[in-house]
């Protein structure tokens, strides 16, 4: 009688292919994290570009008015995804 320990070629070919469907799922999982990661670090620095010209455009509307009055600032968005929306606060001076 003839022992069989090892693995015959077609269960290692078997084997193989699973690992290899495995690690393209992987890769390809990888990449579309790289990609949200990406994005999420643009919609973060358009929002503090966005935030900071809204506070500028604030405290340019209070030049010359006096404590205590209430101003409603305009201010559109000059750049990136969201251009030309308009963003509103209202600042006391």
């Amino acid at each position: 009688m003839r022992s069989d320990a090892g693995l015959s070629l077609v269960e290692l070919l078997v084997a193989l292919a699973l690992l290899s469907v495995g690690a393209l799922a992987l890769a390809g999982n990888s990449a579309a994290a790289v990609r949200a990661a990406r994005e999420g670090r643009v919609a973060r620095d358009e929002a503090a570009d966005a935030r900071d010209h809204l506070e500028r455009s604030a405290a340019a509307a209070c030049i010359g008015a006096t404590s205590g009055d209430v101003r409603l600032v305009e201010s559109p968005i000059p750049k990136g995804r969201f251009a030309g929306a308009r963003l509103f606060a209202v600042r006391t001076c």
